[in-house]
């Protein structure tokens, strides 16, 4: 319906690709991916999935290096990029859904006050409550996978 501008997720399944989001910022990276953690070459997993049977260690293809899992492990960075393109899309939009997240990892846990700074309204859509739930204009308690096509239907009626 063209109303969706980007997903932003911390996960790191791709389910989102999978379901059809063409626009999705991984802020914690995607698993389906490979990294070298010298020269910064990607694989897709499946790629050297015969390296990773093999080997104990698989070698980047480009310089030797190391290679790990293309996500955020404890202790490590947000991606400086995806971080800034997730800040801009929040900073720009006038409505935030803040869909199944309890809020308690940072950074993403201030986007829907960055959100709210910015001029937008804050949607939360949770099985339960959180300790944000005071924070959002609007709170919709319940199963994400059942709320979120009403709203859908909802919106296609209005237009």
């Amino acid at each position: 319906m063209g109303r969706l501008d980007c997903v932003i997720t911390q996960n790191v399944d791709g389910l989102h690709q999978r379901a059809g989001s063409q626009q999705v910022i991984e802020i914690h990276g995607n698993a389906g991916r490979i990294k070298c953690a010298g020269c910064h070459a990607s694989y897709l997993t499946r790629e050297i999935l015969d390296d990773l049977i093999r080997q104990e260690l698989p070698a980047c293809r480009r310089c030797g290096g190391v290679l790990k899992p293309d996500v955020v492990l404890f202790g490590e960075t947000i991606p400086t990029e995806a971080l800034n393109h997730a800040l801009k899309k929040i900073r720009s939009a006038d409505l935030l859904l803040a869909v199944g997240t309890s809020l308690e990892v940072y950074p993403a846990a201030s986007f829907p006050e960055t959100a709210k700074k910015s001029g937008a309204k804050v949607i939360s859509i949770n099985a339960e409550r959180t300790d944000w739930d005071d924070s959002y204009d609007h709170r919709v308690y319940g199963n994400a996978a059942e709320i979120l096509p009403r709203i859908v239907q909802a919106v296609k009626l209005s237009v």
